[in-house]
């Protein structure tokens, strides 16, 4: 006697290759150990309340994080709070003289990326110890 119908059968099939397939989709990015050099926070002209912060790495190229706190909905206050949390994580890295550990949400990205090349697709940062 057969427990399982056609149609479970078809369910756990299509299931187990999802589930096979979620993490090579989702998961795509590159992580890049980075030595800190400097830091460096502006305010645009357009008001106190928006700025740029640029993050350079000794081994060259950058990093950018745009904060704009004019009219931020909640969505973007809380992606403000993470930048937030992401320098206090490379301020702490140069302070100390550790390196970060930057994930990229591109797949396959060369480490470091090119000298000169300033990035803003930044999903994380890692503390190396």
């Amino acid at each position: 006697m057969n427990i399982l119908s056609y149609a479970g059968k078809i369910f756990l099939h299509t299931l187990l290759v999802c589930m096979a397939a979620y993490p090579a989709i989702s998961f795509s990015h590159t992580e890049c150990a980075r030595p800190v050099e400097r830091l460096f926070s502006k305010l645009n002209s357009n008001g106190p309340q928006s700025g740029k912060i640029k993050v350079a790495f000794a081994d060259g190229g950058s990093s950018i994080y745009v904060i704009d706190g004019r009219g931020a909905t909640t969505s973007e206050l809380n992606k403000q709070r993470q930048v937030d949390r992401m320098v206090a994580m490379v301020l702490t890295a140069q302070l100390t003289g550790k390196e970060v550990i930057i994930r990229y949400t591109e797949d396959n990205l060369a480490c470091p990326p090119p000298a000169g090349q300033a990035r803003d697709d930044i999903a994380g940062i890692w503390l190396k110890t």
